[in-house]
């Protein structure tokens, strides 16, 4: 038996205009960032294996609304940069472009039934 070590997914942070995921979606699961919740996605990338990002704006409002119908499906999403009118000086807003392909469809992916841990898994030790 050969063993496979298991990493934990790569934090891409979109900061470089032309930056991009292009890969399936696999979950989208909330998370908390300096004390405000975000979206936080998890995609297995082409090129770079299992990557997350974190939610802005911009991007919740594209892929939220069809969620979970995207779950599995190819996901493309292009950072273009910072819009120079919305947003404070130390926080602009970012410019994506975001493709779905709803026939390229990992359907193991997509019919996979999200982890869900409450107190009642843990043992009692950890409650």
């Amino acid at each position: 038996m050969a063993w496979t070590e298991l990493k934990e997914p790569t934090m891409l942070k979109f900061e470089k205009p032309g930056q991009e995921v292009l890969g399936y979606l696999v979950n989208v699961s909330k998370t908390t960032v300096r004390g405000k919740v975000a979206n936080e996605y998890l995609v297995r990338d082409d090129k770079e294996g299992m990557v997350t990002f974190l939610g802005t704006y911009a991007l919740d409002k594209r892929l939220m609304p069809h969620w979970p119908k995207i779950k599995g499906c190819r996901l493309w999403v292009k950072y273009n940069g910072e819009d120079k009118v919305i947003g404070t000086d130390s926080n602009k807003m970012k410019l994506f472009t975001v493709n779905v392909d709803y026939d390229m469809r990992d359907k193991a992916v997509a019919e996979a039934d999200p982890l869900t841990i409450t107190d009642d898994d843990l043992p009692e030790f950890m409650r």
